[in-house]
């Protein structure tokens, strides 16, 4: 496939989400005091939840393979501050 003919995403998706009455007024209220669009904290929250939840999700996994490998606890943080050279700086 030649770039030319090479498909990219859009920059952005219009898509239909339907949220409770008080999220939107509350999206409402913060866009009307700021100035701001209701999307643009709509993509903010949305953006903050899904990294979190990603974040768990790797927790979890990870979680997972030690006890899949019998270990019953992880290293503290300060051997993982010292095993990085950072002892003393968290």
């Amino acid at each position: 496939m030649t770039t030319a003919t090479r498909k990219t995403e859009p920059a952005s998706s219009h898509g239909i989400v339907r949220i409770p009455k008080r999220l939107d007024d509350q999206l409402t209220r913060i866009a009307a005091r700021t100035g701001r669009a209701k999307a643009y904290y709509a993509t903010k929250a949305l953006e903050r939840y899904l990294e979190d939840m990603e974040d768990h999700l790797l927790a979890a996994a990870a979680l997972e393979e030690m006890a899949a490998k019998g270990k019953k606890k992880g290293k503290s943080l300060g051997a993982v501050a010292k095993r990085l050279g950072l002892e003393g700086k968290l």
